[in-house]
């Protein structure tokens, strides 16, 4: 009796764990990528902070899920399909949305323990930061009022800006 006991609590345990991983969907976070004409580069570059580390940038057509209600979750996954050498999975970890709308969106990428993604997107717009720090990589994903499109920009860590150290938060007592 124990052991049909144990048997039938098995086949359930495993049963719910095939139906969560369904329920769990997959989804790329771009839909279409453009050569960027080299003016926009240009300017993108020019602007000061981090854009001046760019080693490419592409104009890309977003998910519509980063901005529609309830329509991406957590344990979801996201397939990061950057650019051809440079394709990962980011499982979603937390959701929430503001008081204005804003949907944030933060997940992990497999296999890097120390990389993340970070997604804040509302009305259409998206700002998108991942870092793998495993592999010195950087990305960002932003949105560009003037031309009304999102580009993806591959930035070089070793050439970004460093802002100064700041005094500790805690001074050293002697």
């Amino acid at each position: 009796m124990n052991s049909q006991y144990l048997l039938a609590t098995m086949v359930c345990c495993v049963a719910f764990a095939c139906a969560a991983c369904a329920a769990a969907g997959q989804y790329p976070l771009i839909t279409g990528r453009q050569s960027v004409p080299p003016e926009i580069a240009e300017r993108i570059r020019a602007d000061k902070g981090i854009f001046r580390a760019a080693k490419r940038i592409v104009k890309v057509d977003l998910v519509d899920r980063l901005s529609a209600e309830d329509m991406i979750s957590a344990d979801d996954v996201l397939v990061l399909n950057l650019f051809d050498n440079a394709q990962y999975k980011a499982y979603v970890e937390r959701i929430s949305r503001n008081v204005q709308g804003t949907l944030s969106i933060r997940g992990r990428l497999a296999s890097f323990p120390s990389a993340y993604v970070v997604i804040s997107s509302s009305a259409g717009r998206s700002l998108v930061h991942i870092r793998i720090p495993e592999e010195n990589r950087e990305y960002i994903i932003l949105y560009d009022s003037e031309t009304k499109a999102h580009y993806l920009i591959d930035i070089d860590p070793a050439e970004k800006e460093v802002l100064p150290g700041a005094l500790p938060l805690h001074p050293e007592r002697e």
